[in-house]
């Protein structure tokens, strides 16, 4: 009995830590996908950057090349960009939309761990037990990338460029400041602010997540008048 019921134990614990992945990455990859696409955030800073004096575009016509940008980012339309970008750009977007593919399929899988470990557990039984694992899993996990931000915060321009190493096998998103149009309309500066709303975004969402989960033990403890927190064995 006490075999099986370790079994079970380390099982919950694979499961709400898995769980607790998909979760984080599910949030993550969603707010990155927001925020990317969010048309009201690009003209609000071209505008307040001077952008138009250093592309020589009006900011209407910019506003019309961010839609075309923001839509391009939700179906990799190459033809939304030959107009107003060279062919390297275009050859770099389409690498970025590689990895928009990847974040959309890898979003979608998320989605359905989460489900389908929600209704296993309601079948199994087990709902409770697993949310709160889950729950510290995700804390711990959380904790690790306040640390990483933390890190990246105090040299943004050096972990940029390890991003793009790291994702792009081509040089072709070095791009030329005096020549190229997008590096014009999306300096250094347009990441940096961009970065912060997607972890704004980021923490909202994980917010929610955790006060549901919070929620749900809050109400499993009036109805049982049990701890559901303090009898779930420890994290090993």
């Amino acid at each position: 009995m006490k075999t099986k019921n370790k079994v079970k134990t380390v099982a919950i614990h694979i499961w709400a830590f898995l769980l607790a992945i998909a979760i984080i990455l599910g949030m993550l990859l969603m707010s990155i996908s927001l925020k990317s696409q969010d048309v009201q955030f690009y003209n609000k800073f071209q505008r307040e950057n001077s952008i138009d004096e250093v592309t020589g575009k009006t900011h209407d016509e910019l506003d019309g090349i961010n839609l075309k940008i923001a839509y391009y980012l939700q179906t990799g339309y190459d033809y939304l960009l030959e107009d107003d970008f060279n062919q390297k750009e275009v050859m770099h977007m389409q690498d970025v939309w590689k990895l928009f593919e990847l974040a959309y399929r890898v979003m979608s899988i998320s989605v359905t761990i989460i489900i389908v470990s929600l209704m296993t557990s309601i079948f199994l039984r087990v709902k409770d037990e697993l949310m709160i694992k889950t729950l510290r899993y995700i804390l711990v996990i959380l904790g690790l990338v306040a640390l990483m931000v933390a890190i990246m915060s105090f040299d943004f321009n050096k972990y940029f460029v390890i991003f793009h190493e790291i994702f792009f096998d081509n040089d072709l998103w070095l791009l030329d400041p005096r020549t190229d149009l997008m590096i014009q309309m999306m300096p250094l500066n347009f990441f940096i602010q961009m970065s912060i709303r997607i972890l704004i975004q980021f923490l909202v969402f994980m917010g929610v997540v955790i006060a549901v989960i919070l929620l749900n033990h809050f109400l499993i403890y009036k109805k049982n008048k049990g701890c559901v927190l303090c009898n779930t064995t420890e994290v090993e």
